[in-house]
Parts: C-alpha cells; structure tokens; sequence
C-alpha cells in the first residue's frame, strides 16, 4: 500500500475510533437532573446530539468503507483460493477477538454483580442467573461490550464480499447510487445495518478502480466550505430533534446527509501533511491502539458513567460534564493499559487483537 494511504488509513481509523467513544459516552438517557440549576440548562441535550448523534455518526461508516478499501486493496484477480484465504485470516483478526472479549464482557459482569458497592449499579441481567442459552446469546448474538456488533456485521459482510465484488465490476458507481437509494429508504437487511453494506461497498469500489486520490493529497479550496456546511446540517438536524418535529423524515434526511457530508469533510481534511512530524509520530503510534481501545472502551465507560453520577450527582452539570470528560479518561486508560498488555503479555496482547 502507498505510504500516503497507509498513514490516512490510520489518522482516518484514531479519529473515527475517538468518535466512537464520544457516541457511547452520550448520558441523556441515565440523568433525571433532580433539583438541577445548571445555568446551560437546556443547551446539554443540544450539545450532546449535536457531538455524539451527529458529528460522532460518521466513524461506524467510515470503519466499513476502511475494510472494504482494505480488504479488496491489493486484489487484482479475485478467485476463490483469495477468497477463502481473507475469511481464514478473518477468523483469526474478527472472530477470535469477537469471541475472547464476549467472555471477557460476562466475567467482567459477574465481577461487578459480586462487589457490595457496584452490584446494585449492574443488576438488569444477573450473571449468576444465566442458564446456557442465555451464555450462548450474550456470547454469540449480543455480546455485553455492545459494539461488536461492527465486528459481527463486518464478518457477515466479509461472508458475502463476492456478492458485493461482483456488482461493483458489473456496474461499478451505479452500484453505488442503488445502495444510496436503499439506506436514505431505510430498506431492511434482516442480517445487516444498512450502512454496513453501502460503506463496505464504497471501499469496495475504491480498492477495485483505485481512484489517483488514493494516493497523494488532494489540494481543493472547498475543504473549510464544506467543513462549514457538514456543521450546519448537523445544526438542523439537532434543531429538528429538539423541536420534536412531526415530520420523521426530515431528520432523518439531515442525518444521512451529514453522514455523507462528513465522511467527505474528514477524508479532505484528515492529513499527515497538516500535522508536525512530532505530532504526527505519536498519532501514528497511539492508532496501533484503535483496536484495544474499541474493545475494551465499554463496558469500561458506562462503569465510568455510573461512578461518576453516583459519586457527584444527578445534575445536569454533571452529565454535561461526565460527557466532555469521561471519554478522554477511558481512552487514555485503555491506550495505556494495551501499551503495558503489549509490551508485557504480547501474546494474550496478539489474541485479543487479532494480530493487530
């Protein structure tokens, strides 16, 4: 792979992954704000939805639209010997790791469900409680770390990636065009999101025609204008959002657009030749990381949450604070616990990443 395209892959993979974060740190759900007279009062709910609704939503699509890229990249003939020889390597890089912190989620769990002080924060589902179907669910369905559903998606979608490769050769943009038109109608997949599917196929068409993009930084005027416009899209969907508006589908046309808007923003803007060479070492190195901190940022985070509300209240200056704050806390943390696991325990380290 260029280098040029390898660096990108990386700043565009830790930027998405400290997104994620953000996405799964939104409380407005867990505070009542009982008795609260926070002097932003009102503006939380706007600020969350606007960061962790709308700005945060275009690292799920970006995540596929990379393993697309990556996984067809250097195919130039895709047979079945290539075929089976990624879904091998994906066992090894998705599903043993799918597997591993399933496990890890349930003991982690039943740990906090046995402490005095933390048991009555985590009794919805009992871990002691569990008969084997239950242990087969959360295992293999719906794991207690939530976001591997990516990951599952992702191997599904791996599954059927002749499909998808077959249509891009046959009718390459218009391919496209069509998936565009399925997710903005919401159409179900039964076994996928929508997004998964046209993401992976937009990196799908990126690795097939291998656009000169790719390869070198694309100088263009427009980048602040349409940083600028993303921004005010998300703006109104917010605004729609907060109004309750009666008409359903114009958020959701917000939504979507500002997923497009901004995955194109960030691919613009996301360059090692706007970082310092200093900067841009420790950026590289920190997204070695990106996997780690996607699979043990939650539960890890609600914990965090919960701590926090119980430790400092149920005010609305503590969930707007809880939301600017406990991310940077849980990411730093788990950045810093795979750097010792890496450097001490290289191989539980390689199996809980897959390699990576």
């Amino acid at each position: 792979m260029h280098p040029y395209l390898s660096n990108k892959l990386k700043l565009l993979s830790l930027t998405a992954m400290v997104m994620v974060v953000f996405l799964h740190a939104n409380n407005l759900n867990d505070y009542t704000y009982e008795g609260s007279a926070f002097f932003l009062s009102g503006y939380n709910k706007a600020f969350q939805i606007f960061i962790a609704d709308g700005i945060a939503r275009i690292a799920v699509p970006l995540f596929f639209l990379i393993s697309g890229l990556l996984f067809f990249y250097k195919v130039d003939t895709f047979n079945r010997f290539v075929y089976f020889n990624k879904v091998k390597t994906r066992l090894r890089t998705l599903v043993v790791p799918y597997f591993l912190w399933s496990i890890l989620g349930i003991l982690f769990y039943f740990f906090l469900q046995s402490l005095p002080y933390s048991q009555a924060y985590f009794k919805t589902t009992l871990i002691k409680d569990f008969n084997l179907e239950d242990y087969i669910f959360r295992i293999g369905v719906i794991p207690i770390p939530y976001q591997f559903w990516f990951i599952k998606d992702l191997f599904l979608i791996v599954l059927i990636s002749p499909i998808l490769y077959g249509f891009t050769k046959l009718f390459k943009i218009h391919f496209l065009y069509f998936l565009i038109f399925l997710w903005f109608i919401h159409f179900d997949y039964q076994f996928f999101q929508g997004s998964s599917i046209l993401f992976f196929s937009v990196g799908v068409y990126l690795a097939v025609y291998k656009p000169r993009f790719l390869s070198y930084h694309i100088r263009t005027n427009y980048i602040l204008p349409l940083l600028i416009l993303w921004l005010l899209m998300l703006g109104i969907k917010t605004y729609f959002v907060l109004i309750n508006c009666p008409y359903a589908w114009l958020p959701a046309i917000c939504h979507k657009l500002g997923i497009l808007m901004g995955m194109l923003s960030l691919w613009l803007f996301i360059d090692k030749d706007r970082f310092r060479p200093a900067i841009l070492s420790s950026l590289l190195y920190v997204s070695q990381f990106n996997f780690f901190l996607f699979a043990s940022h939650e539960p890890l985070l609600s914990v965090f949450k919960k701590a926090g509300k119980a430790l400092w209240g149920d005010t609305e200056l503590m969930s707007f604070t809880s939301f600017l704050l406990m991310p940077s806390v849980v990411i730093i943390f788990c950045v810093q616990v795979g750097i010792l696991l890496k450097k001490y325990g290289p191989r539980p380290y390689n199996l809980l990443t897959g390699g990576r």
